[in-house]
């Protein structure tokens, strides 16, 4: 494998994760909150753990993001 197929290849990845740790806290707050509302007989707690999730996935897509982005500079310099 030649370097720029497994420096392709490795970009791939890890947008792939970039994707997965956006949608992993949105996707735990949502079940989290269901469960959490189906215990204490209270319904919005699935939408504040929706609402919590969807912050914690944009603060992590953003820190994933940035460190992508200067790994990538870093990189064609």
């Amino acid at each position: 494998m030649s370097a720029n197929a497994s420096t392709g290849t490795s970009r791939y990845l890890r947008v792939t994760v970039i994707g997965l740790e956006f949608s992993s806290p949105i996707l735990a707050g949502l079940v989290g909150g269901y469960y959490l509302g189906e215990y204490f007989h209270r319904p919005w707690f699935g939408l504040i753990g929706l609402l919590s999730g969807v912050l914690l996935g944009f603060y992590r897509l953003i820190l994933e993001l940035r460190d992508f982005m200067k790994t990538n500079q870093s990189k064609s310099d």
